[in-house]
């Protein structure tokens, strides 16, 4: 291919008006630019402007932090880039140990908690305790609950949802940053030192380097995952999705109610999957 490309290169050259001739070598480079394009168009390779391979296939990889609005609700996904963190707390409890790498794929993370004028534009109720507006957190729904909503919204939207596993929480929680919080608790959360012992409106607390507010505060947020506190021990490197089986269901984050120790990014929660409470809600996370 590249002969032919060089061979026309060369014939285009010769052919060329005196006094407009183009340096060969320029037209042989023009003209296998041309040819690796065309193949890269093939092959579904995508170039940034440098020149860089940035996605392989039909499908590019959204940016850090690009937003995607569902139609239904309104409610507002933020791309969460893959990557590799460092899972769990070597200061912490005993369960968020031992400390493990783990890799996880780019997803789709709910920019805010699931609020009460979201579940209400698709269940037509409000299971809230506090029932204050429809910017501010739903809470007091059990892990079935959110499996209904789900369900629903799936439905509706024609788009589908869950909610995410407990190490793609704490991977989108830490957004890049080493320690357990990504910037002063007082900043960045709602929690027993500043909440008036009540919820929030979402999203008044600064967010993190993705664009997510409230990820720690507010209300305590539903995994997906079943509980399991020696599951770090035996846990995989990639996308790990928690116990085959347990009785409880993961929850993070920590709440209007709670001290700081436990609004932290690695702190482990867990409830039986058919209570709830009036601080403790989701965020949904958006399926490929």
């Amino acid at each position: 291919m590249f002969a032919a490309l060089e061979a026309f290169a060369g014939s285009a050259a010769q052919a060329a008006p005196k006094g407009r001739l183009m340096n060969k070598k320029k037209l042989v480079i023009l003209a296998l630019l041309t040819g690796f394009m065309v193949m890269a168009a093939m092959l579904g390779i995508s170039l940034t402007v440098q020149g860089q391979v940035k996605a392989v296939g039909n499908q590019v990889e959204p940016r850090a932090g690009e937003v995607w609005r569902e139609p239904v609700t309104g409610m507002e996904f933020v791309w969460i880039p893959a990557g590799e963190f460092m899972m769990g707390s070597d200061g912490g409890e005993a369960v968020e140990q031992p400390v493990h790498k783990v890799h996880i794929d780019g997803f789709w993370m709910g920019k805010y908690e699931v609020t009460q004028g979201q579940w209400k534009a698709v269940m037509y109720d409000n299971p809230a305790y506090f029932k204050k507006g429809d910017n501010y957190p739903v809470e007091q729904v059990n892990w079935g609950d959110t499996q209904d909503f789900i369900a629903a919204l799936s439905e509706r939207s024609g788009n589908h949802f869950r909610l995410p596993t407990e190490a793609e929480w704490e991977y989108a929680c830490k957004a890049g940053t080493p320690g357990q919080r990504y910037g002063e608790l007082i900043d960045i959360a709602w929690f027993n030192v500043n909440s008036n012992i009540v919820t929030h409106p979402v999203g008044q607390k600064k967010p993190n380097a993705w664009g997510l507010h409230d990820m720690l505060g507010n209300v305590w947020e539903w995994c997906q995952d079943w509980y399991d506190g020696r599951y770090y021990a035996a846990s995989p490197s990639k996308n790990p999705r928690g116990a085959s089986s347990d009785s409880n269901r993961v929850y993070r984050g920590g709440s209007w109610l709670h001290d700081a120790r436990h609004v932290r990014a690695a702190y482990r929660g867990n409830l039986a999957p058919s209570l709830g409470d009036d601080d403790l809600g989701f965020r949904l996370a958006r399926t490929k």
